[in-house]
């Protein structure tokens, strides 16, 4: 069951038919498949463990004025050689940015990050693509940058630095004083780990907020100011 510790409910097999079940155990920082099965019938059960060359928690991209940051982090790798960083304009047609070592064989979450000064205006593509060491490859879910500016980011300026380990500012530019602002930071899984009202701002308010408890990650900093609402990305790197 979900705890790990029980009986999953019964599997009504077709006859002819061929299913896959995938197990996802880790005991003492070692993968080690223990599989308990019985069946009704004829049926049979083949055990052949099949380990995930990584566990890709996140791939997030965020513009830094005259460069993009991608960001990514692993739960785990088997086996990882290196990746490989690509850049689109089209999602079809991709170019390789770079390349980074990867950790070989790790049960920790790992944070790896890498620059693009080339980036397309106003929306550039990224994706990952990991490499083992016996040259299979697997792609990672693409994520984008837009560099252009709507009308809602002018009440606030970029939160600086988007990437820390410590805290981040921002600082108000809006005229509109009097309408209170909420800011709210939410993980990856969209939980608020953070959420502050803000009043008597005055014209060029600004701000310092506390990121050194948050866990390493990538975090939607919400700005919420009457109707008008603004999401940042904010990247908390290792200690």
């Amino acid at each position: 069951d979900a705890s790990g510790d029980g009986w999953v409910a019964p599997l009504d097999a077709v006859a002819g038919e061929t299913y896959v079940l995938a197990f996802n155990i880790f005991q003492n920082g070692n993968p080690q498949p223990i599989i308990d099965a019985t069946f009704g019938g004829t049926g049979t059960l083949d055990c052949t463990p099949v380990f995930l060359p990584i566990t890709l928690e996140s791939v997030d991209a965020i513009n830094q004025g005259s460069k993009n940051l991608i960001t990514w982090i692993t739960n785990s790798e088997q086996n990882n050689d290196f990746f490989t960083l690509e850049r689109s304009r089209d999602v079809e047609n991709w170019t390789e940015v770079g390349k980074l070592p990867g950790a070989g064989n790790s049960q920790v979450s790992l944070m790896y990050s890498m620059e693009d000064y080339e980036f397309y205006s106003p929306i550039t593509y990224y994706r990952l693509k990991q490499t083992d060491y016996d040259g299979k490859e697997t792609y990672s879910e693409v994520v984008s940058v837009n560099t252009s500016k709507g009308d809602g980011d002018q009440f606030v300026s970029e939160i600086y630095p988007n990437v820390t380990s410590e805290n981040f500012n921002f600082k108000i530019e809006s005229n509109e004083t009097s309408t209170p602002l909420s800011v709210t930071i939410l993980d990856s899984y969209g939980k608020i780990v953070f959420e502050e009202n803000y009043t008597h701002l005055g014209k060029g308010f600004e701000k310092t907020v506390d990121v050194s408890h948050l866990a390493l990650g990538v975090y939607e900093v919400i700005f919420t100011q009457g109707s008008t609402q603004v999401v940042q990305k904010l990247v908390v790197a290792n200690n």
